[in-house]
């Protein structure tokens, strides 16, 4: 009869070797994107060559979305100035792994102080929870994206803030929504179907700008 002592010994280095093997596989099929130089690359597998794909303007920020078959990217392109700032053309894209369907999401003219940081200019956005659709808007809506079937839907009026994601306000998206009384602009909330819900009180803004 075999030692038990060798058995179990034999049987935590099997295991052991499995789940190394089963780490260095899934790191050697990791895909990434990269932003170089204000240039976009996909690089497939971690042993793959990085692939530079083809975008409008120079890329800021790149992430692939929930589901591996999308890349989102930002641009910022500044313009020309005026008075004491810059006009900038900034805007949301969204394309194919392998660089087809690529599409313009949302985009906006801002003016910004010379001092302004790029990454203040970039366009929001946030995932469903499902992960599945994402949300962001412009100046005058807010949209889903579908990342299934491709399909972009205005949902709302007003600029995007965020989708909250836990809490109270859980599946909801906080929208800038200018009031009918007046010109001025408060934080809404709507479900994400686009249904309008109502106006957030000062102390409620307060709390979803400063949680989690």
């Amino acid at each position: 009869m075999p030692d038990p002592r060798f058995v179990s010994r034999a049987r935590f280095a099997a295991c052991t070797a499995a789940v190394l093997g089963l780490l260095s596989t899934g790191a050697s099929s990791a895909t990434s994107v990269l932003v170089r130089d204000a240039a976009l690359f996909y690089q497939a597998r971690v042993d793959a060559p990085p692939l530079q794909l083809p975008t409008d303007g120079p890329v800021q920020a790149a992430s692939l979305t929930p589901d591996g078959a999308w890349i989102l990217y930002r641009t910022v392109r500044a313009g020309m100035s005026l008075g004491n700032g810059r006009a900038y053309w900034v805007t949301l894209r969204i394309m194919r792994t392998d660089g087809s369907q690529a599409q313009l999401l949302s985009e906006s003219r801002p003016l910004a102080a010379w001092n302004a940081r790029v990454e203040d200019l970039l366009l929001p956005f946030s995932y469903a929870p499902d992960g599945r659709e994402v949300y962001f808007g412009d100046d005058e809506h807010v949209y889903r994206f579908n990342l299934v079937t491709g399909a972009r839907t205005v949902i709302s009026e007003g600029g995007f803030f965020r989708v909250i994601e836990r809490g109270e306000w859980a599946g909801f998206l906080a929208v800038w929504r200018a009031r009918p009384d007046s010109g001025s602009r408060g934080l809404w909330i709507v479900n994400v179907k686009g249904e309008p819900i109502r106006e957030l009180t000062q102390d409620e803004v307060v709390e979803l700008a400063s949680s989690p």
